[in-house]
């Protein structure tokens, strides 16, 4: 885990620690960036927040962030990227520039790749005197979201979100009330061994992607549906496994090309898992046919034939008209020689 956070860190990198920070400032009572209920308003300034153990989300399409805040002096503080656990933010706090929000906070500074991302900061503080601080982020906004499919809830045409409550579970599942970013507020979580869940899709479809999460040593076993009525499997981790309170994160993606009456199910065979929903994918709606156009088409090219037609005659009887007029003028008239010739 430790050399796949490092191998993340170290491709993506802090490109922009010390740089000047870019885009705009969504202050801490933004409502773009989400909060559990442990956050409170700072009583030394007003538009900083604080907490002991809290968590921070924002779902972002843009490339540079700069996060503003103060990690505890006895405690931990985290920056999770995507599902991963991506920035050590009280590490990177000894050597960030102070921010421009409040002398007191720090500004860390970093570069994403464009695309859709789920922003999850968490921390955690001994006392109530020494708490998590934020001030804020700074986004550039105007890169705007990509329209692939990745972290926090889809957006895009022909995606539906099918909320958990729409599945089939078995016993041993139990609501996650405390999970404060939740779509719905309805996540499912389970620790019993041979727990599952299923959802039977009513319509064709694209691909889905299903969303939730699981621990560091569970094993799940997921089957798909695959081609039409054949299933594939597979035992094991779906995806890299984010700690419990992370919610809306990938934990499996199928393209399918599904017809309906097709079902997945994942069955917990070690460990923990959660369900948040799933995101359907579906194909462009076709465009109606235009009948007025397939009607029209074969009465105007009837009458283009109708019309050349006559136009062709008009031509030939027309040339023919000159050609014996012209025949005509050159030649003496018979009865101008008079009708005694004949005798």
């Amino acid at each position: 885990m430790l050399i796949r956070s490092l191998s993340l860190f170290l491709s993506l990198g802090l490109l922009g620690i010390g740089a000047a920070a870019q885009g705009v400032l969504l202050g801490a009572d933004d409502s773009r960036i989400l909060y559990d209920k442990s956050w409170t308003a700072s009583t030394v300034n007003s538009k900083l927040k604080n907490s002991i153990n809290g968590s921070i989300y924002f779902f972002y399409g843009g490339t540079d962030l700069t996060v503003h805040y103060a990690p505890p002096k006895d405690g931990n503080m985290h920056l999770w990227l995507d599902g991963t656990q991506y920035l050590d933010l009280k590490l990177a706090a000894t050597t960030a520039p102070q921010s421009s929000v409040d002398p007191s906070l720090k500004a860390t500074i970093f570069r994403l790749p464009l695309g859709s991302h789920q922003i999850h900061i968490a921390g955690s503080s001994s006392s109530k005197s020494d708490p998590i601080v934020f001030g804020g982020l700074n986004a550039n906004l105007e890169d705007g979201a990509a329209e692939s499919m990745n972290f926090g809830v889809p957006s895009g045409h022909n995606i539906e979100i099918i909320d958990n409550t729409a599945f089939n579970y078995s016993s041993g599942w139990e609501v996650a009330a405390e999970a404060p970013f939740s779509h719905n507020s309805t996540l499912m979580r389970t620790r019993t061994k041979g727990a599952w869940v299923s959802y039977t899709f009513q319509k064709p479809y694209r691909q889905f992607v299903t969303y939730g999460t699981h621990g560091e040593h569970s094993v799940v076993q997921a089957v798909y549906p695959y081609h039409s009525g054949q299933v594939q499997s597979s035992v094991g981790s779906l995806y890299s496994p984010v700690n419990d309170t992370l919610v809306q994160t990938v934990i499996s993606s199928n393209r399918d090309w599904g017809t309906p009456g097709t079902s997945v199910n994942f069955t917990l065979e070690e460990g923990t898992m959660a369900i948040d929903f799933i995101a359907v994918m579906y194909d462009e709606p076709s465009k109606p046919a235009n009948n007025t156009a397939k009607i029209v088409a074969p009465i105007v090219v009837v009458g283009m034939v109708l019309l050349a037609t006559v136009i062709y005659f008009f031509v030939r009887r027309s040339r023919n008209l000159q050609a014996a007029e012209k025949r005509e003028s050159t030649q003496t008239p018979y009865f101008f020689q008079g009708l005694s010739k004949s005798r």
